[in-house]
């Protein structure tokens, strides 16, 4: 049986290929929302997506926590807890039952995403570049977006959202990289060499 960094059996496999990939299809669904390329009227899709993304985002986070991968599960639980209030206030507002304008909230919520993901940003600068660069692409993102909604700066929001598409196409090679890593025992999709050793 495989045992993790500090010594303990790991009793499931990774959560952090789902995570990604959960995580990279949310994305892409929200992003064209997110941009105005689609009708708002359609943001109701990522309602049921939501939801699921935001269960399965707990689960991968809690098997990370398990396999004693502290970056590597809380993470997953953040995000879980983010698309779980993005698909609840999309729900409520859908149905009237809350204002149509909530980016004060909204605001907050995404400031402190980035922030958290910003702060692990010199973690990850020891980790392969692609994972660097998924962190900085969450900071990039979440941090304008978050302010421009807190503050009423709406390029702030522009320039957030449109940094935001980064992230799918990032959390999916890292998926991809692990799953291959893990099913063959040796690195074969190229993540690049850690900025700091």
């Amino acid at each position: 049986m495989e045992e993790n960094s500090i010594g303990q059996k790991l009793t499931f496999a990774s959560g952090g290929p789902t995570a990604l990939f959960t995580l990279g299809f949310y994305v892409i669904l929200l992003w064209p929302i997110a941009t105005g390329r689609v009708d708002p009227s359609l943001a109701g899709v990522i309602v049921p997506m939501g939801i699921i993304i935001a269960v399965i985002q707990l689960i991968c986070g809690i098997i990370e926590l398990r396999n004693g991968n502290l970056l590597g599960g809380t993470i997953p639980l953040a995000f879980s807890c983010f698309m779980a209030m993005g698909a609840g206030e999309t729900l409520l507002k859908i149905n009237g039952l809350m204002p149509a304008d909530s980016s004060l909230i909204d605001g907050y919520a995404m400031t402190l995403m980035g922030l958290m993901m910003a702060v692990f940003v010199p973690i990850v600068a020891r980790a392969p570049v692609v994972v660097f660069l998924f962190y900085l692409a969450n900071a990039c993102f979440f941090t304008p977006a978050g302010l421009g909604c807190i503050f009423n700066i709406p390029a702030l929001v522009v320039i957030g959202n449109t940094i935001m598409i980064a992230v799918c196409p990032l959390a999916v090679w890292i998926g991809v990289a692990q799953v291959y890593e893990a099913e063959l025992g040796r690195s074969v999709v190229w993540l690049g060499k850690p900025l700091i050793k």
